[in-house]
């Protein structure tokens, strides 16, 4: 019976395509995973440098906020001593020159990277930072809208007993204040954990405290 056996060159050279096809589909393969890791590093610098921007911002809002508000409980614990010592207090104004100085805080970046879900491709201890600082900003807006509820009432604008919405809003206002010099911290915080995954230094934002030893009437 005549062999059917391939030569041994034939072989070797089935061999040696069959290597260099798989070969060439590996090397596809990492290419294609360095093209995309480089992909996903470039675009978590982006996310990083975009929240970098933002925060920055918010601090120098909150900075100017916490100084306002500062300023704001100073005149109503004054309208509140002058109540308790009996003298006339004249509410037919707004006594806050500015309202409650609600300088809106932007989280169009935290939104938006929830929504396309660039997280993922940060690590949990660069994310966790940056999501305090957004939770805190939640809080500060739930504790804005109770603020507001409670002091938009018709006795406060109809001349009839407003006190109790002056300890309301002192209390309240109080309460925000701690918040956002802790939420200043955080901030920091923040900023430090960006600055170091890109390798750079931020231009350092004035803190609420630094901003309110220096405020004075507009």
């Amino acid at each position: 019976m005549k062999d059917k056996r391939l030569p041994r060159g034939a072989l070797i050279r089935m061999a040696l395509e069959a290597a260099a096809i798989v070969f060439a589909v590996l090397l596809a393969l990492w290419v294609d995973q360095m093209v995309k890791a480089r992909e996903e590093r470039a675009l978590a610098r982006s996310v990083l440098e975009d929240f970098q921007a933002e925060i920055t911002d918010n601090r120098e809002v909150v900075a100017r906020r916490a100084a306002y508000h500062l300023e704001s409980l100073g005149v109503l614990d004054s309208l509140l001593a002058a109540e308790r010592a009996g003298q006339n207090v004249d509410l037919t104004r707004p006594p806050l020159r500015r309202g409650f100085g609600f300088e809106p805080i932007m989280d169009t970046m935290w939104e938006t990277a929830a929504l396309t879900d660039v997280l993922s491709l940060l690590d949990f201890s660069t994310v966790s930072p940056i999501a305090r600082v957004y939770q805190t900003q939640r809080t500060i807006a739930d504790i804005e809208r109770i603020l507001l509820g409670g002091v938009i009432r018709p006795e406060t604008f109809s001349g009839g007993d407003a006190m109790p919405t002056l300890f309301f809003a002192r209390a309240i206002l109080g309460d925000l204040t701690n918040i956002e010099r802790d939420l200043d911290g955080f901030y920091g915080e923040a900023l430090d954990t960006i600055a170091a995954e890109l390798g750079g230094d931020l231009p350092i934002a004035e803190s609420s405290d630094s901003i309110s030893a220096r405020s004075g009437p507009e």
